[in-house]
């Protein structure tokens, strides 16, 4: 498990991705000089509940998700504090008491876990470690792009980027056979929020990286200015795109929302690394 560190250097993907893996009840608790002090609660490696400031659960978890210069201490724990009731408290700060729509929402959402067959449990645990390791190779690339993103090549950005969707799409091809096993239809979506994604060329459900690059390079420089932060927008929609349609693999409910935070996460952190780069 991760014990401590920076969450500039680490990244919440990462430690979403530990937490899913090891299925480990902890308590990450985060230090911020100007923002102050927030936690996000894990219960058998899914997120249950996030405090900081005045912000509770999905808000301060997306608020604590983006706190880059802060250090976090990860601690694992028998038992999660009693955070719903009026008499406890997280770091402090009064705790949320439940509302009739989270009663409801619990009374709904609990026995929908236990009904799972015993397949569909199987099917579960299986699609969630695959797409945990799917996240850890994406993981790798992303922080590739950020060791390029200051040398003033693009082409390599962009060379990155089309690995990491073609292992994107290659377990699609597995997974998803009978919604997005053809990239060309999720490029032709795409196209139509960035015309430069009509550069992708597609052989073999597959994006082409070398006729991609010959395309840019062809281009003026003007041209490839434009070009290339474009076609990493576009990049970002399918990888958003792909994530949804994965989610709808899960049976349980519990599951796939946390597939989907995890998967959305991921992408605003690629996002923010894609802005540093130098075009």
């Amino acid at each position: 498990m991760i014990g401590k560190g920076r969450l500039d250097e680490v990244g919440m993907t990462a430690i979403m991705q530990a937490m899913s893996v090891e299925r480990e009840t902890a308590i990450l608790t985060l230090w911020h000089i100007e923002k102050g002090e927030g936690a996000v609660f894990f219960d058998r490696g899914v997120v249950v509940m996030a405090a900081v400031n005045d912000l509770q659960e999905q808000a301060a978890f997306y608020e604590l998700s983006h706190w880059e210069d802060a250090t976090f201490r990860l601690t694992p724990v028998d038992n999660l504090p009693a955070y719903i009731g009026e008499s406890a408290t997280v770091l402090g700060m009064q705790a949320p008491t439940a509302t009739p729509e989270q009663t409801l929402l619990v009374a709904i959402l609990g026995p929908q876990k236990t009904l799972l067959t015993p397949e569909e449990q199987h099917e579960d645990v299986e699609y969630e470690t695959a797409l945990v390791g799917l996240l850890s190779r994406l993981e790798s690339g992303k922080q590739a792009v950020g060791r390029w993103r200051n040398r003033r090549k693009p082409h390599v950005i962009l060379q990155i980027l089309t690995r990491m969707l073609n292992d994107v799409v290659h377990s699609a091809e597995s997974y998803l056979p009978d919604h997005l096993s053809d990239l060309k239809r999720a490029v032709a979506m795409t196209s139509n929020l960035h015309m430069e994604a009509g550069n992708f060329v597609v052989r073999h459900n597959q994006i082409d990286e070398n006729a991609l690059l010959t395309t840019y390079r062809n281009g003026d420089r003007a041209t490839r200015a434009e070009v290339a932060p474009a076609l990493a927008l576009a990049y970002l929609d399918l990888f958003e795109t792909y994530f949804f349609e994965f989610g709808n693999l899960f049976h349980g409910r519990f599951s796939a929302e946390n597939w989907q935070e995890t998967a959305l996460l991921f992408c605003g952190e690629l996002r923010r690394t894609l802005e540093q780069v130098r075009f």
